[in-house]
This record gives structure tokens, C-alpha cells and sequence, in this order.
């Protein structure tokens, strides 16, 4: 199976081409439950875990940069690759802004926003110190990186905003202010939702246009999610980003069964499979899958309850069927 194929990126190899996407727990990324919670999904076969979303400044706290260095250690000695993904908080002197003003807060100034892409460098320069593979910009799924691209949020006048080349600039600013301070050979991923699918939104074509602009600034991967077009069809997305980069294309949606993900692989929709519910339900679905034991896996039956109903409860991520 193509699944199980290696790939490198640089000088990392992965082993298979199965990934634990960045996922909310409602753990603590630098709790003992968040490190066992992690280690088990290197365990079970998968070739790279990306940690949630990790605010920036995290580093900036006392003690978090060794809690990180076990994770990232523990991650590796089960045989996986380690990515963490980074975001960023609006928020300046305890006051939270906008892309651009609206309900009384204030735009965010082209200042702050260039002190959050100084906040990705630092962080990801701590996070290669701390032992990791890579990092992965959170653009996507409306969080704030998402809403500098969008025109419906994005009313800015300045260097940030209007034209679609100002909006794609603070994604492509992170990365190269990322590649600037961290080694050659980390990677960089870049997580983007590919359309929001509503009018006044951007649309696939303003994604692949921004998507080449990422990889030209030093992006090693993109992180299409979601992949699976309105249609159903699985990392269709996916294949529209792979028709024009030199670089991987990761995506989730729609592959959690075994037959979905080695199909999309075979016909070249795209080059790594994140396996997110699939995962949360049995971490050893990547070793069940290799061994023929497909009859054994816990299967996600997409209820919604363990995963996201925790999380809207603030509760540690746990499928119901485990």
C-alpha cells in the first residue's frame, strides 16, 4: 500500500504516509495526560503527530519549553515525527482586536500584526530548540491567521488588507520570518482552509494563488483542511493544490477508512493522510491497517460525542467507544 510508503521532506523521513492531525484535547499540551495522550498515537503506527494549536507565547512561560522537549521526545521514540502547531491571540495588553473594526473593538495596527509574525519566528525557533520536526501555521478554519485572508473579515485599507495580494501577506510574512530563524532542514507546514464557500468569500482559485506565493517563501508542506469537496469527493481540494506545487500536500476528511486514504494517495490527490477521528477512536488504526486487521479497528462512527462534544464541554478529548 502507498499508505505505508515512506516519504522524505527534507532530511526527515516519515515512515508511512499517515498523520495525527492538529486537534483541540482540552488537555494542556504540556500536561502528563496530553503526553500520554500523544505518545499512543505514535504508538500506533502513525509516521507524524502535529500537536494541537499552541499559542505563540507559550514559550514565554517558565517550564514550558522542557514539558515540550519530553513531548517531542516521547512523540520520536515512538516512531513518529513530531510537528507543532502554532496560532496566535490578537490580543494587546489585555485588549482583544479584529482584522478590521467591528461591534466597538478596534482593527488590530500593522504594527501588532507584525509583532505576531515575530511571534511565529520565536516560537518556532523554540520549538526546533525544543526537539521538534517542524511547525505548522494554524491559517485556517476562521482563526485569526484565516480571517486576515478573508474579504469578508479582512476591510483593512493598509498593506494588510483590500487586494488579494495585501491579504495573502501575513501568511506569507510568518513563513518567511519563520524560515529566517530556524535551521534549513525544519520544516514548515502552513494550514489553510482551501474556500469558505459562502459569497463575498475567497474562492479556490484566491487559495492556489496564495498557496504558490507560501511555497515560494519556504512552506515544505500544505496543510489543505478541509480536503473533501462539497460534492463528498474525498481530497478533491487536495488535488487542485497538487496540480500546482512542487511541494507535499497533506489533507484531512473523509479518510479514516483504509480504502479512502490509498486511494486519494494512488491517484495523486495528495501525499499525506491525516487521520483525525480515526485516530482518536483507536490510536493503533495505522498498525491494524499495516498488519491486515482492518476487522479490528475501533471505528469512528462519526457521533460526535468523545471528540467534539467533549471539547464544547471543556472536557479532555475521549471517543465513546474506547
Amino acid at each position: 500500500m502507498l499508505l505505508f510508503e515512506p516519504i522524505k521532506i527534507k532530511n526527515v523521513t516519515l515512515k508511512n504516509r499517515i498523520v495525527f492531525p492538529p486537534t483541540y484535547t482540552c488537555m494542556g499540551v504540556d500536561s502528563a495526560e496530553a503526553l500520554k495522550y500523544y505518545s499512543e498515537r505514535a504508538a500506533g503506527g502513525a509516521g507524524l503527530v502535529i500537536v494541537e494549536g499552541t499559542n505563540v507565547n507559550a514559550f514565554l512561560v517558565k517550564g514550558f519549553w522542557a514539558k515540550m522537549r519530553r513531548l517531542s521526545d516521547s512523540i520520536k521514540e515512538n516512531g513518529a515525527a513530531a510537528v507543532l502547531q502554532l496560532v496566535v491571540s490578537p490580543v494587546f495588553n489585555g485588549e482583544e482586536t479584529w482584522v478590521s473594526s467591528r461591534d466597538g473593538k478596534r482593527a488590530i495596527t500593522g504594527e501588532e500584526i507584525k509583532q505576531l509574525v515575530k511571534g511565529f519566528a520565536n516560537a518556532a525557533k523554540e520549538a526546533a530548540a525544543a526537539g521538534f520536526d517542524g511547525i505548522d501555521i494554524h491559517g485556517a478554519h476562521g482563526f485569526f491567521w484565516n480571517k486576515m485572508f478573508s474579504p469578508i473579515h479582512n476591510k483593512r485599507e493598509d498593506d494588510y488588507g483590500g487586494s488579494l495580494e495585501r491579504r495573502m501577506r501575513p501568511g506569507v510574512d510568518a513563513v518567511l520570518a519563520v524560515r529566517s530563524t530556524v535551521p534549513n532542514d525544519f520544516l514548515v507546514f502552513y494550514r489553510h482552509t482551501p474556500s469558505e464557500e459562502v459569497d463575498g468569500g475567497y474562492t479556490l482559485e484566491d487559495s492556489i494563488a496564495f498557496a504558490v506565493k507560501l511555497e515560494a517563501a519556504g512552506v515544505d508542506v500544505m496543510d489543505i483542511s478541509p480536503g473533501k469537496m462539497p460534492d463528498g469527493t474525498i481530497a478533491g481540494y487536495a488535488a487542485h493544490f497538487k496540480k500546482v506545487l512542487s511541494i507535499p500536500v497533506m489533507t484531512v476528511n473523509g479518510l479514516n477508512i483504509p480504502e479512502n486514504a490509498e486511494k486519494a494517495l494512488q491517484e495523486g490527490r495528495c501525499d499525506l493522510a491525516g487521520i483525525c477521528r480515526g485516530l482518536i477512536a483507536d490510536p493503533e488504526w495505522p498498525n491494524k491497517v499495516r498488519e491486515g486487521r482492518i476487522g479490528d479497528i475501533i471505528k469512528c462512527v462519526e457521533c460526535n460525542k468523545g471528540c467534539y462534544g467533549n471539547i464544547r464541554n471543556s472536557l479532555p478529548v475521549k471517543c465513546v467507544r474506547q
